[in-house]
């Protein structure tokens, strides 16, 4: 019997915990309201039969079955049964449940709102919070599907959620009033009605493995979509756009079919429950009028019950199918979020009280996947020098960087910044006094200002910071030639403005931010070489001035560099330095 109870409470309690975690005891006051209303509802529904009953009759001292119990009742209060007095009680009795339905429904719009606000802030937080290292290993698709398709999905989800309280809550009402009124009649509709649960079960398991289904080629979907947008221009010069966008069509056409599936099954569930509950009460009615041989008067009140609750289940059976629906996308949800809190970094909390003077990397290596990137790498990094890291590609240079700005963590060694170990960094403190660029330069659909300001507030100071900036930069001609200005609108990637004018945006970034060590990713390598050479003069003028680090993909691009660092095979395998002139 207790391994039952558990089985019933993993299976039905789980959906239950999710949304209590966020909503806490407001669901029990959503529950209270529910009840109110049913009780409510279920007396106003007793109230039309004696109603019915005495405007047919002057004497009430000869009333049998539920009028006789409603006479002796109202005797015992105090009050006359009488026509006008029925009358009144049914009129309050609705007003009175009209009210505290409205006062229910406006506070299940506020919690509801409240959910889908916690649920998207706390994923939001969550992520925001992961390593890049794990990062790196998530699904871009089921992010990105997760992020808008689920999440939304999972909002549709608590409406239906609370509907089916609601509903359960008003046949639970309704069978209590009916077994108060007529306990055998009303016990040989319960078995009837459980009898044809066995058949929901099986649409129930259904619907709930094609709502997995749904999911995953939503996410499927997603990824191939993304990868499209991002790929275009290749996928368009190859020649390989058709069997591409036939790849998407296909998961176009997945995702409609298990749609339709859903929606066959959620008609079968909507439309069959109501016949098999009106032949369950036929053939109870049956057994009382031609077997038990009793009086129709004394079954009316409960029928009128369960027809209530007949129509409360159908509404429950379309919301249930709805919610299985999509239980897949809660699921996913769920199961993000847990692959979040598992892939967060830790980090510490110290922060950097002056600017970055020393980087010291002791014996530091990197292991991803089994294989070894970079082993036995020592390295000082002192405030004004100029570093190249240089060599063949694979050779471990966008690793070392990556583990310098705390992009990774050091599978072996410390990594020390200002002699403090950056395990005990608080990273985000770290990483605002870095300037990061690299090749795949990041444009932001917003305008230029904000670009490079970052969403500072529009200051005098920050103005003129902000046309320093663009002029360091050399992106003069962008505002004079081209008509641009602070306010000027930049699209995502940065499609409305050359490579070169991107790359200087990007620097610009980083020249207004003023951080204490540049950081650059083979930030020339996608250029023409007349924009290569202006980005370069750039980045050489800051030599002697700022702390630099450039990963590059030619000794030429940083020649000026008074330490270069050539690797091989995740190695340092010399360092040249060269005098200051």
């Amino acid at each position: 019997m207790t391994a039952f109870f558990i089985r019933v409470i993993n299976k039905y309690a789980k959906d239950f915990l999710f949304f209590y975690r966020y909503l806490g005891n407001k669901l029990f006051l959503c529950l209270g309201f529910n009840i109110i209303v049913g009780f409510l509802d279920g007396l106003g529904l007793a109230s039309f039969i004696p109603l019915i009953e005495l405007s047919d009759q002057t004497d009430t001292d000869n009333l049998e079955g539920y009028m006789k119990t409603a006479k002796e009742l109202f005797d015992f209060i105090g009050i006359p049964l009488k026509f006008i007095t029925m009358l009144s009680i049914l009129v309050f009795l609705f007003s009175a449940k009209g009210l505290i339905k409205f006062m229910a429904l406006k506070y299940q719009v506020k919690i509801l709102q409240r959910f889908v606000k916690k649920i998207r802030l706390e994923t939001f937080s969550i992520f925001h919070k992961i390593s890049f290292e794990n990062f790196t290993q998530f699904d871009v698709g089921r992010i990105q599907n997760t992020f808008t398709t689920d999440v939304g999905r999972v909002s549709q989800a608590a409406r239906l959620f609370f509907k089916i309280i609601e509903g359960v809550t008003f046949v639970a009402v309704y069978f209590i009033m009916a077994f108060i009124t007529n306990p055998q009649f009303s016990g040989l509709i319960l078995i009837g009605a459980l009898a044809t649960n066995f058949i929901y079960q099986i649409i129930y398991r259904k619907t709930k493995s094609q709502s997995t289904v749904l999911v995953k080629r939503n996410s499927f979907y997603q990824g191939m979509v993304v990868q499209y947008i991002n790929l275009f221009k290749y996928i368009k010069a190859s020649g390989i756009i058709h069997q591409y966008s036939a790849k998407i069509k296909q998961g176009i056409l997945n995702v409609e079919n298990t749609n339709k599936r859903l929606g066959i099954l959620n008609a079968i569930g909507l439309t069959v429950r109501e016949p098999l509950m009106v032949f369950i009460l036929a053939l109870v009615m049956m057994v009382q009028f031609y077997i038990l041989k009793l009086s129709i008067s004394l079954i009316i009140v409960p029928l009128l019950f369960f027809f209530r609750a007949l129509q409360k289940l159908s509404v429950i059976q379309n919301n249930l199918n709805g919610f299985y629906g999509l239980k897949g996308s809660l699921k996913n949800v769920k199961d993000f979020q847990k692959k979040l809190k598992k892939s967060k970094r830790k980090e510490g909390k110290v922060k950097l009280q002056n600017c970055i003077d020393k980087i010291v990397l002791s014996n530091v290596g990197y292991e991803s996947n089994g294989l070894q990137i970079l082993k036995n790498i020592s390295l000082e990094i002192n405030q004004g020098d100029s570093i190249a890291l240089v060599g063949e590609s694979g050779s471990g240079k966008t690793t070392l960087l990556n583990i310098i700005n705390g992009l990774l963590p050091a599978s072996e060694g410390i990594v020390k910044v200002n002699d403090v170990e950056m395990s005990k960094l608080k990273l985000e403190n770290y990483q605002q006094r870095l300037g990061y660029i690299n090749q795949e330069t990041t444009i932001f659909s917003d305008s230029l200002y904000n670009n490079i300001t970052l969403w500072d507030e529009r200051t005098p100071e920050n103005i003129e910071r902000f046309y320093d900036a663009i002029h360091l930069a050399s992106l003069d001609l962008l505002i004079k030639k081209q008509g641009f200005n602070e306010d000027s609108m930049l699209e995502f990637g940065g499609v409305n403005i050359s490579g070169g004018q991107r790359q200087r945006v990007a620097i610009a970034r980083e020249l207004y931010k003023s951080p204490d060590l540049y950081l650059f990713d083979e930030a020339t390598s996608a250029l023409d070489s007349k924009t290569e050479k202006i980005v370069q003069n750039k980045i050489n003028q800051m030599i002697g001035k700022k702390t630099i680090i450039a990963v590059a993909h030619r000794l030429t691009t940083v020649q000026d560099f008074k330490i270069i660092i050539e690797l091989e095979k995740g190695s340092i395998k010399n360092i040249i330095k060269k005098d200051f002139i």
